[in-house]
């Protein structure tokens, strides 16, 4: 059983086996984007679904990097190992995705991928700052956010159009006349917000009242038997206290992101700035000339400053 502490300042996960991890707020969250991003810009690539080795190849990953080697074997086929992992779907939404290919319909792989998918928009359309038009504050919150597109009300922003889509596919129905794309998104929408429900309810949570430096505070513990539960689980938290989250420009992965939230480049680590920095000069011999160029002008600086102070000029 894993075991997930969230609070204001962090996370800490306990393996089954009993190892302590610490992570920044929506920690699996960023591993498992992380691992999914090469594969995910591989199929924008290729304009295909991924192979089920390469689904499978990164969930392994995610796994390895949160748990270690013993998490995942050395011999990281699909065949050979059993991963803790259920399909994140209901009945109703079996029925109701009907576009998934026939030759992929029964193909674990591809059920990770589209789960990955939701991932990956539930961070785009809940936790990613979008401005309110007009009033204050200026962004609309995540829970506010959930609230306006949720199709579990009557009323929200696409309700009417998706019930109307889905029994269109529903009763086979070509009369409806939905655009193909948008019939797409609106199913994907659908499936994301049944894997949201299915795997928060695969979880337990416990509210804990944890003090530090003589300052209570909450905090939230998770158990689940998987890893996926839990990462859904940072998402449902993030949502309930309006944590917002975005897309590293550089590596892809999804982390907790804070003021300023309009930004001309999100990036989620100094290594991931850095790199940053080479691609905009250029390339790294390019960057490391005009680095060593702004290091020698500051240190003339430095030295013309230091040399005035000296002759009594500056003070």
């Amino acid at each position: 059983m894993f075991q997930l502490y969230i609070s204001e300042k962090g996370e800490v996960l306990i393996t089954p086996a009993g190892d302590r991890r610490e992570y920044p707020l929506l920690g699996l969250v960023r591993e498992y984007t992380r691992c999914f991003q090469p594969v995910f810009q591989h199929a924008r690539w290729q304009k295909q679904v991924p192979s089920p080795q390469e689904a499978w190849g990164a969930l392994g990953e995610f796994t390895v990097s949160v748990e270690g080697n013993q998490g995942f074997p050395d011999d990281s086929s699909a065949e050979g190992y059993k991963i803790v992992h259920d399909r994140g779907y209901t009945t109703t939404t079996a029925q109701i995705i009907k576009a998934i290919p026939k030759e992929f319909a029964n193909e674990e792989g591809y059920w990770l991928w589209l789960e990955y998918l939701a991932v990956h928009g539930a961070v785009n359309t809940w936790l990613f700052p979008k401005e309110r038009l007009g009033g204050r504050p200026k962004y609309l919150t995540p829970k506010e956010r959930y609230l306006k597109t949720s199709l579990q009300l009557p009323g929200c922003d696409m309700w009417a159009s998706a019930t109307m889509a889905f029994f269109g596919v529903l009763l086979n129905r070509d009369s409806l006349n939905v655009d193909a794309k948008k019939m797409a998104g609106l199913l994907m929408h659908t499936y994301r917000e049944e894997v949201f429900r299915f795997r928060t309810r695969q979880a337990t949570i416990e509210i804990l009242v944890t003090a530090n430096d003589k300052k209570k505070d909450i905090t939230h513990l998770y158990r689940a038997k998987g890893l996926l539960p839990l990462l859904w689980t940072e998402i449902l938290w993030a949502i309930e206290n309006d944590k917002y989250a975005a897309f590293c420009n550089i590596c892809g992965s999804a982390f907790h992101l804070t003021k300023p939230y309009k930004r001309k480049a999100y990036l989620c680590s100094k290594k991931c700035i850095k790199e940053k920095k080479i691609k905009n000069a250029g390339g790294l011999e390019v960057w490391r000339e005009k680095n060593k160029i702004a290091k020698r002008k500051s240190r003339e600086r430095l030295e013309s400053g230091i040399r005035l102070r000296k002759r009594g000029f500056g003070q």
